[in-house]
């Protein structure tokens, strides 16, 4: 590897941390880099869920103060996200290399479009949803919330791109409304997922160690920065940028690999 490869690489995992921990759909770009330097699609699916990892962690930290405030039976919701993770990663491995391939360009499709519509879904569950629960309601949303983690959970073990947006959506039908709260949770939902994918995923032998450390090093600091400095970064022209590109991946996928 030059060093042009290796600035690349870790550039790519720290523009990924910062938009995982901004908006979410830093997977989105990952995958099909991943995928351009030769690297099989299950084994590139599989590194990547633990390249975004360091950058969860730096971004959980990085939102402690509002994560102090979060309801602590919300904390719950992390069992059921990392059962449902080894479940999707238990399918993953069994799906051979082309099976996989033939998904690869639904999954990104999919996650293109949750990345094009992430303001629109979050405008409105946040505008609509301002009802005052009851006790009782709010246990009951709790158990609904931890059976759709645990789906939403098994889709993040299996494939990732786009789970942090997933998360966020479904936390819009909580009664919580603090989008800062929601980042942090989501981002340790993702840190649930990466800690089940890499249990399971190193068990297999399905990571590609050569170029990780290069990828999660960037995304390490990418993920602090994008938690620390969130609010004054230029969100919506960086996610313009990734969908741009991210499109044009898709449709690139779609002609390789249909």
């Amino acid at each position: 590897m030059s060093v042009v490869h290796l600035f690349i690489y870790v550039l790519s995992g720290f523009v990924a941390g910062v938009m995982n921990a901004v908006a979410g759909g830093g997977s989105v770009l990952l995958f099909p880099l991943l995928l351009s330097l030769g690297i099989p699609a299950v084994t590139a699916n599989a590194t990547m869920s633990l390249i975004v990892q360091p950058g969860s962690a730096t971004s959980a930290y990085g939102y402690r103060h509002h994560l102090k405030k979060l309801p602590k039976r919300y904390y719950w919701l992390l069992l059921p996200t990392f059962l449902g993770a080894l479940v999707g990663a238990a399918l993953l491995v069994r799906t051979s290399t082309v099976a996989f391939q033939h998904f690869v360009p639904f999954f990104m499709a999919f996650a293109v479009l949750l990345l094009a519509f992430q303001r629109q879904i979050h405008h409105f569950l946040y505008t609509k949803k301002g009802i005052a629960l009851e006790k009782r309601h709010r246990r009951l949303i709790l158990v609904i919330a931890s059976l759709a983690f645990f789906g939403i959970a098994i889709y993040g073990g299996y494939f990732g791109a786009g789970f942090g947006i997933i998360t966020l959506a479904f936390l819009g039908y909580t009664e919580l409304s603090d989008i800062q709260q929601m980042n942090g949770l989501k981002n340790l939902s993702v840190l649930s997922v990466g800690m089940a994918d890499a249990l399971y995923f190193t068990h297999y032998h399905m990571i590609d160690w050569k170029i990780l450390p290069f990828f999660a090093l960037g995304n390490l600091f990418g993920g602090l920065v994008g938690a620390t400095y969130g609010s004054r970064l230029p969100a919506r022209t960086m996610r313009a940028i990734v969908l741009l590109i991210a499109t044009a991946l898709t449709v690139f996928l779609f002609w390789k690999f249909r």
